[in-house]
């Protein structure tokens, strides 16, 4: 017969690297429905916060540097913050006392399970929600939520195997909180506008000619229609090498780019013959008048 002795999740990851930089920690410790723990009450003893503590640790390793004591902050806290569950205006305000840019503001939640009778292990879970703040601007950075579970035949070695694993983890997913992921920015395109196209051939032939322009780096249909076809082109830079392109067909387009007026582009053989016709008409109406008789 196999005896299990300790049965327990770890997963052991490198910390990020961030640049060194002053952050205020603010994060309790609660075991089950017992009151929580905070080491912000500075004219109390310190208590005992051994998942709050490792926390810190892997913080400092991370390369912050970290503000968890009450004789590191610089600033005496007022007794009206001695209370684990802080409100968003008074995280924010520790923090702006003290001038720094970054709170990790939360809690550390440990419950028993229940016991695991056929292997005999205590089993208990582990939950960290933490939220960075900018006390600056007041207002939340990044927000992330973490869980993890330990299994032992002893109690507080669960408990201690909880921790390690929980913060184990949130050194794992620690990156989404402080570089929390950006929405993708939307490039600005062009759009080349021709109305009334008579050929297919010819709007093929378009498509084919902006693609080969060097600067052009997609070219895609946004409408196509009798009467309307919208071509969408990428970069925003290109517009000067677009234009040239368009100058040389056979049919009117309009070049619209982003936050400029539009530009209607006619063919160059309708140019030229437009001049020629204005030309045409100057010399006739010239040599009528020259052959007008003086009275």
């Amino acid at each position: 017969m196999i005896r299990i002795v300790c049965l327990a999740t770890l997963i052991t990851v490198a910390a990020p690297a961030f640049a060194a930089e002053p952050a205020l920690i603010l994060v309790s410790e609660q075991w089950n429905t017992e009151p929580a723990n905070y080491w912000w009450k500075c004219d109390a003893p310190l208590p005992a916060m051994p998942v709050a503590d490792r926390l810190a640790q892997a913080l400092g390793g991370a390369g912050f540097k970290v503000i968890n004591r009450c004789e590191t902050g610089g600033v005496r806290i007022h007794k009206s913050y001695h209370r684990a569950n802080l409100k968003n205006f008074q995280v924010s305000n520790l923090g702006t006392a003290m001038g720094l840019r970054k709170v990790i503001w939360g809690k550390i939640q440990l419950q028993q399970r229940p016991k695991n009778k056929a292997l005999s292990l205590h089993h208990v879970e582990a939950t960290l929600d933490i939220t960075l703040i900018n006390p600056q601007k007041e207002r939340s950075i990044g927000q992330l939520s973490v869980q993890a579970h330990g299994f032992h035949p002893n109690l507080d070695s669960a408990k201690s195997l909880a921790g390690e694993s929980l913060v184990a983890r949130f050194l794992d997913t620690m990156e989404k909180l402080i570089k929390p992921k950006q929405a993708p920015i939307q490039q600005a395109v062009l759009e080349v506008w021709v109305e009334q196209l008579e050929r297919l051939s010819d709007l093929d032939n378009l498509l084919l000619g902006l693609r080969q322009v060097r600067s052009v780096k997609s070219v895609k249909i946004k409408e196509l229609s009798h009467t309307l076809s919208i071509l969408q082109i990428q970069p925003n830079s290109a517009a000067e090498a677009v234009l040239l392109h368009l100058q040389n067909q056979p049919f009117t387009t309009t070049l619209k780019q982003p936050g400029k007026a539009d530009i209607h582009v006619e063919p160059i053989d309708a140019v030229e013959e437009t001049d020629t016709s204005k030309t045409g008409r100057a010399d006739d109406a010239k040599t009528e008048h020259q052959s007008d008789p003086t009275p």
